[in-house]
């Protein structure tokens, strides 16, 4: 029994590691119950997403 748990150990490490290599690369893999799907998202396009310059300025009310 220890066997297969210190298999599901090192096969769960092995995944993870394997998995944050193909997020590095651009590639996020989605499970569901229907399968699985893959999405590349392009590194140097997305690193401008979730900053404080993705967000909308605000209209300014005094013409300088």
């Amino acid at each position: 029994m220890n066997k297969i748990i210190k298999y599901f150990k090192e096969w769960s490490r092995d995944y993870n590691a394997v998995q944050k290599e193909l997020n590095d690369m651009g590639l996020w893999t989605s499970y569901h119950q229907w399968g699985a799907y893959v999405h590349y998202v392009e590194p140097k396009f997305s690193t401008h997403i979730n900053t404080t310059d993705d967000k909308f300025r605000t209209i300014p009310n005094k013409n300088k």
